[in-house]
């Protein structure tokens, strides 16, 4: 009985957003919020809202298996999943802050081109290096933090939809999912796409997008309800929203945008192409939702792509023809959960649906 009792009291048996509650509730700051987002908000009266956020990436990203990344492109991520979570919160960056936990055996050559991957981002995003630190570790570990402000408007948060209110995002939907998969399986296996074609796939994963622009208009725009950021994948991004707004989402897939090649590399390898559009991040899009009333406003932005209803059913459901699919079927990348094991074992060969 105790050893089961301790087989339960393992992180893997608890949902991502239980551990980070666990870990921030009890001692979470009177002049914060945005403890469910992906930011935290520090009001500062007078000046705006402050946005502050940290991220780290996997030891050995999924990346690199493609053999089309390294670590220059392991500096570059770490900079953008940071700079997205200000984006979801249509926050102005101001800087971004590091540290790395090196082995002893690391390369020098693989923190420098780090470094110059991080670099890259800060120029390309206008978002100084505010300071780091590097320390001794058993393993790889990159972590990364970054400051934001919202001035002049009110941050975007993962709650907020409402009945009524229309379902966004900003960008095709399964890229870097398609991107890994042709890599490490497809081509492999003798799939014929152009050099130009292939030449896109190599970028998606090198250099994926942060949504500073789209996430700036969006906010001071005051058309939006709810929003976050893709990098966890559609099905888990709509999830969360309608959770946080306590709210139904009904997705139409006849209105999903899919790429061509997402379509084709689903196509080839025998998985439904919605599997691997709603499965996998790392495209960094924004997703929410528009209020109703001001829908009339959305043929302004050529970005916004709508792709589904906000009901007040508390169910999510992709609607397919005649046929409703439950979105919580499908595998997400949720930290501990056995849907991220499945999409991990599909891109590294197994191909598991």
């Amino acid at each position: 009985m105790a050893e089961d009792q301790k087989m339960k009291d393992v992180v893997a048996n608890v949902p991502e957003k239980e551990l980070l509650e666990t870990v921030i509730r009890k001692s979470f700051s009177e002049y914060a919020s945005g403890l469910r987002d992906d930011a935290a908000v520090l009001r500062l009266p007078g000046y705006g809202d402050l946005i502050l956020t940290i991220d780290k990436i996997i030891e050995r990203p999924l990346s690199l298996d493609s053999r089309v990344s390294g670590y220059f492109e392991m500096g570059y991520f770490l900079g953008i999943i940071n700079l997205s979570d200000l984006a979801a919160m249509g926050a102005k960056p101001l800087g971004l802050l590091v540290s790395y936990g090196l082995p002893p055996d690391f390369p020098v050559s693989g923190v420098k081109e780090m470094s110059d991957g991080l670099a890259a981002v800060c120029h390309e995003y206008d978002s100084p290096l505010l300071g780091g630190d590097v320390n001794p570790s058993a393993s790889l570990s990159l972590v990364g933090a970054a400051v934001g402000i919202c001035k002049g408007y009110k941050p975007m948060m993962r709650c907020g939809a409402q009945k009524g209110d229309f379902i966004f995002t900003t960008g095709d939907l399964g890229l870097y999912h398609t991107a890994i998969l042709y890599f490490t399986n497809a081509k492999s296996r003798g799939m014929k796409v152009s050099r130009k074609e292939e030449q896109f796939l190599v970028e998606v994963i090198r250099k994926p997008r942060a949504s500073i622009k789209e996430g700036l208009t969006l906010a001071s725009s005051s058309m939006v309800s709810s929003c976050m950021d893709n990098s966890d994948g559609f099905a888990q991004s709509i999830l969360t929203l309608a959770t946080e707004s306590r709210v139904g989402m009904h997705i139409d897939a006849a209105k999903i945008p899919l790429h061509e090649l997402t379509r084709r590399v689903a196509s080839f390898l025998g998985i439904d192409v919605f599997d691997l559009a709603f499965a996998m991040g790392g495209e960094f899009n924004l997703v929410g939702t528009i209020k109703r009333s001001k829908m009339s406003n959305v043929d302004k932005y050529d970005f916004i792509r709508i792709v589904g209803d906000v009901f007040g059913d508390r169910k999510c459901f992709l609607r397919t023809g005649n046929k409703s699919v439950n979105i919580g079927t499908f595998d997400r990348w949720e930290h501990f959960s056995p849907g991220k094991k499945r999409i991990i074992d599909r891109i590294e060969g197994g191909l598991v649906k």
